[in-house]
Parts: structure tokens; sequence; C-alpha cells
């Protein structure tokens, strides 16, 4: 591996912080100031996981999670919900995962409204299937 790739997966010089968290930071940041943010959904037990990010876009008051998908389907407006549950409970083909979209907007704690996109596949791994995505 070269040394600028080493670079980008190592904790910070005299840091005592795992390598893979110092990759998350990073990744967090990338995606905060670029208004993203990355989630996964357990299908079998409905909680998501995510970046401190996405529970900014959401307004949720625990920034690490997991957080019950309920969660996140109280927040979508009630025009909106229909679609989304059905368009998000559709399985995605391997072929096209990650490549699936929707749009919809939420009801943030603080009032406001905000559109929301997703852009979302499906992964099973250790024996446990997944919907991932980023969400914008």
């Amino acid at each position: 591996m070269s040394d600028a790739a080493d670079s980008l997966i190592s904790a910070a010089p005299g840091s005592r912080e795992p390598a893979a968290t110092t990759v998350d930071r990073r990744l967090d940041a990338a995606l905060r100031g670029s208004g993203m943010a990355w989630f996964e959904r357990d299908l079998e037990s409905g909680l998501v996981t995510g970046s401190p990010s996405c529970a900014e876009i959401f307004g949720l008051a625990d920034p690490l999670g997991p957080w019950p998908f309920t969660d996140f389907l109280a927040r979508i407006v009630p025009e909106d919900l229909e679609s989304y549950q059905r368009a998000i409970e559709l399985p995605v083909p391997a072929a096209q995962s990650a490549s699936n979209a929707i749009r919809y907007r939420i009801r943030r704690p603080d009032g406001n409204l905000r559109h929301v996109e997703a852009r979302y596949g499906d992964l099973r791994e250790h024996d446990r299937s997944y919907r991932f995505g980023l969400v914008m």
C-alpha cells in the first residue's frame, strides 16, 4: 500500500484512537461537508445505524444510534409516507444495488420541513440482510 493510502487508514500521529475510528470520523466529515450521510438498516431487526450526520439530517437526539426504523418513518410527511413505504419494501436486485433512489419530505422535531433523497441498495452479509445507502 502507498504512503498516501496508509495515511488515510491510520490514526493521526501520536493518537491512541484506532485507525478505523479515524477513518469513520474523516468519512463523516466529508459526508457532512457535502450534505450527505450513510445509513444501513438491518432488515430483520429494523434497527438503523448510520453516521452522526444521518442523525443531524433527521433531527435524531442520539447521534450514534442504533435507531428504530419507526423513528425515521415518523418523520416522513403523511403525503409521502405511502409512496415511500411502497418503494422501500421492494427487493433490490443485486445488479441494481445502490442505484435506487427515492425523494421524500420529512418534518424535523424543530418543525422545519426538509426534502430528502436516499440512494440505496441491499446487502447480505453474515447471514443477515441490510439495506444500505446515502441520504442527502
